[in-house]
Protein backbone atom coordinates (compact mmCIF):
# COMPACT_ATOMS: atom_id res chain seq x y z
CA UNK A 1 0.00 0.00 0.00
CA UNK A 2 1.50 3.36 -1.04
CA UNK A 3 1.48 6.69 0.72
CA UNK A 4 -1.97 8.25 0.36
CA UNK A 5 -2.11 11.39 -1.74
CA UNK A 6 -5.10 13.15 -0.17
CA UNK A 7 -3.92 16.33 1.58
CA UNK A 8 -5.54 18.19 4.45
CA UNK A 9 -4.59 21.23 6.51
CA UNK A 10 -4.49 21.24 10.30
CA UNK A 11 -5.37 24.28 12.32
CA UNK A 12 -1.65 24.60 13.10
CA UNK A 13 -0.99 25.27 9.42
CA UNK A 14 0.74 21.96 8.70
CA UNK A 15 -0.21 20.51 5.34
CA UNK A 16 -0.10 16.76 5.64
CA UNK A 17 -0.78 13.63 3.71
CA UNK A 18 -3.25 11.47 5.57
CA UNK A 19 -1.56 8.97 7.88
CA UNK A 20 1.88 10.58 7.58
CA UNK A 21 4.07 10.47 10.66
CA UNK A 22 7.51 11.75 11.48
CA UNK A 23 10.00 10.52 14.04
CA UNK A 24 11.54 13.66 15.50
CA UNK A 25 14.58 14.47 17.62
CA UNK A 26 14.76 17.40 20.06
CA UNK A 27 17.66 18.08 22.42
CA UNK A 28 18.02 20.37 25.42
CA UNK A 29 20.03 23.45 24.56
CA UNK A 30 21.19 24.99 27.83
CA UNK A 31 24.84 25.72 28.64
CA UNK A 32 24.06 25.61 32.38
CA UNK A 33 23.24 21.89 32.28
CA UNK A 34 25.92 19.30 32.94
CA UNK A 35 24.21 16.89 30.54
CA UNK A 36 22.00 17.24 27.52
CA UNK A 37 18.77 15.31 27.13
CA UNK A 38 17.37 13.91 23.89
CA UNK A 39 13.66 13.54 23.12
CA UNK A 40 12.67 10.95 20.53
CA UNK A 41 9.03 10.97 19.55
CA UNK A 42 6.56 10.56 16.73
CA UNK A 43 4.08 13.12 15.44
CA UNK A 44 2.16 14.06 12.34
CA UNK A 45 3.36 17.65 12.85
CA UNK A 46 6.74 17.90 14.64
CA UNK A 47 6.73 21.71 14.43
CA UNK A 48 3.59 21.88 16.56
CA UNK A 49 4.97 19.25 18.94
CA UNK A 50 8.17 21.31 19.31
CA UNK A 51 6.18 24.45 20.12
CA UNK A 52 4.22 22.56 22.77
CA UNK A 53 7.36 21.16 24.41
CA UNK A 54 9.16 24.50 24.12
CA UNK A 55 6.31 26.24 25.99
CA UNK A 56 5.86 23.56 28.65
CA UNK A 57 9.43 22.46 29.35
CA UNK A 58 11.57 24.63 31.64
CA UNK A 59 14.62 23.96 29.47
CA UNK A 60 15.53 25.49 26.13
CA UNK A 61 15.15 22.99 23.30
CA UNK A 62 16.69 22.69 19.86
CA UNK A 63 15.35 20.70 16.91
CA UNK A 64 17.85 18.17 15.61
CA UNK A 65 15.67 16.92 12.79
CA UNK A 66 12.90 14.60 11.72
CA UNK A 67 12.39 11.74 9.33
CA UNK A 68 9.26 10.44 7.63
CA UNK A 69 8.66 7.07 9.26
CA UNK A 70 6.40 5.11 11.56
CA UNK A 71 6.06 4.02 15.17
CA UNK A 72 8.15 0.90 14.51
CA UNK A 73 11.28 3.02 13.95
CA UNK A 74 10.49 5.07 17.04
CA UNK A 75 10.21 1.89 19.12
CA UNK A 76 13.47 0.51 17.68
CA UNK A 77 15.26 3.74 18.61
CA UNK A 78 13.81 3.64 22.12
CA UNK A 79 15.01 0.05 22.49
CA UNK A 80 18.46 0.87 21.09
CA UNK A 81 18.96 3.71 23.59
CA UNK A 82 17.18 2.08 26.54
CA UNK A 83 20.30 2.10 28.72
CA UNK A 84 20.39 5.92 28.45
CA UNK A 85 16.70 6.46 29.19
CA UNK A 86 15.93 9.03 31.88
CA UNK A 87 12.12 9.10 31.81
CA UNK A 88 9.57 8.27 29.15
CA UNK A 89 10.94 9.24 25.74
CA UNK A 90 13.84 11.28 27.16
CA UNK A 91 17.42 9.99 26.97
CA UNK A 92 20.86 11.21 28.00
CA UNK A 93 22.41 12.69 24.86
CA UNK A 94 25.57 10.59 24.97
CA UNK A 95 28.06 9.97 22.17
CA UNK A 96 26.14 6.80 21.31
CA UNK A 97 22.85 8.71 21.17
CA UNK A 98 24.49 11.34 18.94
CA UNK A 99 25.71 8.59 16.61
CA UNK A 100 22.26 6.97 16.46
CA UNK A 101 20.58 10.28 15.62
CA UNK A 102 23.23 11.09 12.98
CA UNK A 103 22.80 7.63 11.43
CA UNK A 104 19.04 8.09 11.10
CA UNK A 105 19.09 11.68 9.88
CA UNK A 106 21.95 11.12 7.42
CA UNK A 107 20.17 8.27 5.61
Amino acid sequence: MGIPSKKFRRSSGCVLLQRTKFVYFFVTDDDNLKVQLLKIGISDCPATRFETFDKNTPLRLKKLGQIFSNSLLEKQLHDELKEYQTKGEWYFYTNKAKAVVARILDN
